[in-house]
């Protein structure tokens, strides 16, 4: 299956790419001898990997000095920016995610990614971490992360081609039941009989990440 790939869905849902509709930056990257436990003259907070955890955990950070105004102003986290585990030796950790909620004054770190929807996108950046952290795209960062030497990468090629599934309420964007996704809704349409539930039910929780490619709709039972 390619993330790509035309995802059939009941009329009034959306799709975007996440590539089209979502800005995404690296973090700072600095020497060992920027580096300081405590603060210190002149150095910058900073955010690693240690301190993306079910949420934003603060308790311990680093404090980078020497880093150019450019810099810091590029990789500060801002409001509505989802900071998420680009890489890790530990390839369940790839993927991994927290919403920043207000503006501060921390770097995050090259191994960070930060990702928000573009102003013009209808995805708002609550949206966005909300399909970052289901259980299936977290699944899949994971498992089509890339990488040597005992150390995983988030696939970017992968990451910026997948994509989100949406219906428009009040002009919010709203996730679909990804437990069951699609399949209650073609049942109460009558597209889809009892016996079908199944094999269908397991394709589209995949392919409301990735979509179908030609192998998956071979399987599909037909009506």
């Amino acid at each position: 299956m390619k993330p790509s790939d035309a995802l059939p869905h009941p009329s009034g849902w959306q799709t975007e790419i996440v590539g089209n509709a979502i800005e995404i930056k690296r973090g700072v990257s600095w020497s060992k001898d920027q580096e300081h436990s405590a603060p210190y003259d002149g150095a910058v907070r900073v955010i690693g990997i240690s301190n993306v955890q079910e949420r934003l955990d603060l308790d311990k950070t680093l404090y980078i000095s020497g880093v150019k105004p450019k810099a810091v102003e590029k990789k500060r986290l801002e409001k509505g920016w989802s900071v998420i585990v680009g890489s890790n030796g530990n390839r369940q950790r790839i993927g991994n995610a927290v919403f920043i909620a207000e503006d501060s004054a921390f770097l995050f770190a090259s191994f960070l990614i930060a990702a928000k929807p573009k102003q013009e996108s209808p995805i708002t950046p609550e949206f966005f971490f909300r399909w970052l952290r289901t259980e299936q795209v977290q699944a899949y960062l994971s498992a089509s992360s890339e990488g040597s030497t005992g150390l995983s990468n988030l696939s970017h090629s992968f990451f910026v081609r997948c994509q989100l599934l949406f219906r428009m309420v009040n002009n919010k964007p709203l996730l679909p039941e990804f437990s069951m996704p699609l399949t209650s809704q073609l049942i109460k349409r009558g597209k889809l009989r009892p016996k079908q539930r199944a094999p269908r039910n397991r394709l589209c929780k995949r392919c409301s990440v990735k979509g179908f490619a030609k192998s998956d709709r071979k399987r599909l039972p037909s009506d």
